[in-house]
Parts: structure tokens; sequence; C-alpha cells
């Protein structure tokens, strides 16, 4: 068993797989070689180095008598591989964060309304191409915080001083359970991915995280991201990554439709994607291997 999540885990793992003569199942949660394709900015990198990744993943899932796939927006890179079974176990609700689930999700009394980011501040989050427009025009009537860090962390805060903002704060990461505290007293909870085409295939982890909260979802996805988020997630509102003007047209959405309650869905949710669940089932299908 090998996870993608970093290839060479799963590269390793088929080395020895192939060198033992056993099965081997891959759990694919990133397609590293398109990862860098789109977001690397050296030439080199996406002209030598992504080719030379891709041909040894070929080799992997080739070799692989079963691959799951964290998110169904994969399956378009995984077409030519006809003697890999698959699977789409995704990723799961904590069920220390289900227990978040509030009834009024619209809690905050004061004047202004919080607008909460938690998770890594990178180029494929692309923050800094969003926040700091969007909060210059919530300026008095919404403040957000963003928690985390990251590689492009200081692209958010030179572009937050251009736009001479005072609504945005930026603090480290923080535990867990400070994080729970800090989602039960927002407004709205936020994820952003950057217009690559890549996050158009992803499924990240954080919307499960959100999603049983109860708490309205302003996102800003394409692709299947987009896709599980309207199917499942009822209080999610979508905009297209980087466009300020859709992102004021769900607050305004979500402004309108504050007083609506969002538990029940968020409680069928937390039961259907609950980790623990997700996990024993993917188990099952690994062991039926052996």
């Amino acid at each position: 068993y090998g996870s993608s999540s970093r290839f060479f885990t799963s590269y390793l793992a088929y080395r020895i797989a192939k060198r033992n003569n056993c099965a081997l199942y891959i759990d694919v949660r990133d397609i590293f070689s398109e990862t860098i394709r789109d977001i690397s900015q050296n030439p080199a990198f996406r002209l030598l180095i992504s080719p030379f990744i891709a041909q040894l993943e070929k080799r992997v899932y080739h070799y692989a008598t079963h691959v799951n796939l964290i998110s169904k927006g994969f399956k378009s890179s995984f077409i030519n591989y006809p003697g890999t079974s698959f699977s789409y176990y995704s990723h799961g609700a904590d069920p220390m964060f289900i227990n978040t689930v509030t009834e009024n999700a619209w809690n905050n009394k004061n004047k202004l309304k919080k607008i909460l980011y938690a998770g890594n501040i990178g180029e494929g989050q692309g923050l800094h191409k969003i926040i700091p427009e969007a909060a210059k025009r919530l300026q008095g009537s919404f403040e957000f915080e963003i928690i985390g860090d990251g590689g492009a962390i200081e692209k958010l805060k030179v572009a937050l001083e251009r736009k001479n903002v005072s609504n945005v704060r930026v603090s480290k990461p923080i535990k867990r359970e400070q994080l729970i505290e800090k989602y039960i007293h927002s407004d709205i909870l936020f994820i952003h991915l950057n217009d690559y085409e890549i996050f158009k295939k992803v499924l990240p982890s954080k919307i499960f995280e959100l999603a049983v909260t109860g708490k309205p979802i302003l996102a800003g996805v394409r692709g299947y991201s987009s896709e599980f988020l309207q199917q499942h997630v009822p209080q999610s509102y979508i905009f297209d990554p980087g466009d300020v003007n859709g992102l004021m047209n769900m607050v305004t959405n979500i402004e309108q439709e504050k007083n609506d309650s969002h538990s029940g869905h968020s409680i069928r949710f937390a039961e259907n994607f609950n980790r623990k669940k997700i996990n024993k089932e993917m188990a099952k299908s690994i062991t039926e291997l052996i």
C-alpha cells in the first residue's frame, strides 16, 4: 500500500511491490506531474521534471493492482489503465470537527461579521489574488480573519498593504481545538483555490472540515470541487476563483439567507462522510486483495 500525497512514497511502494512480486494498492491524493506542470514558475520544472515524473507515475499505475482516487475529478487522468481497478474513497470529516454543527449559523452579534479562512497560504490557494480587493469592498461590514502560513503569505501581506485595508487579520496556525472555537464564532467560512487546471480535478480535505459546521461556505472553486459542493453541501456559495464580483454577489446571497438553518444537512453530511466510516470501507477493500 502506498499513498501519492507525496509521489515518491507511492513510487517506493511500487519498487518494493515489484521486487517482491506482490500486489500493489495505490491511494492517489495528488497527481504530482500535473501539479508541477500547472503551478511551477520554473520552465525547467514544467518542461523537464514534469514529463519525467509523469513517466514514473505511469509505471506505478500500470503495475498497480488497484488505485483509489480520492477525487472523482482525477478520473480523466486515468483512462489509459485498462488492467487496473479503481475505487473512489474520498476524504472524510474528522470526528472532532463533526461536533461543531450549530443550529444557528449566523452567530456573530457584533457590527462586523467575520469571514474566516484557516489553512495553507500558498500559490495553490491564491489568497493574494482575492482577499485584498474583497476586503476593501467589504470594509465597514465584514472583517477577514486569516489563520495559516505558507509560501505565498508575503504576497498576501504585500497585497493587503497596497490596498491599505484595515479589516484583515493574519495570524499563525493554531491548534485544532482552538480552530473549532474559531469556526463556531465566525459567520462565513472561506475556501479558495487558484485558477489552475489541476485544481479543477482536486477535492480539498478542507471542504469536509467546513461542511459539518452548518456555517455558510464561501467557495472560490471550479471543476469537481464545485460539483461536489453543489451536490452535497447546500450551504455553499460558489464563485469563480479570483472573481471579486462573484464573491460580492455570494456574500449578498448569504446575508439575505442568514436565518436559514443548515444543521440538518450538516448532520447528514457528517453521517455520509464520517472519516472513520470511509477508512473502514477502504481498509476492507485493501484486505480483499490479500
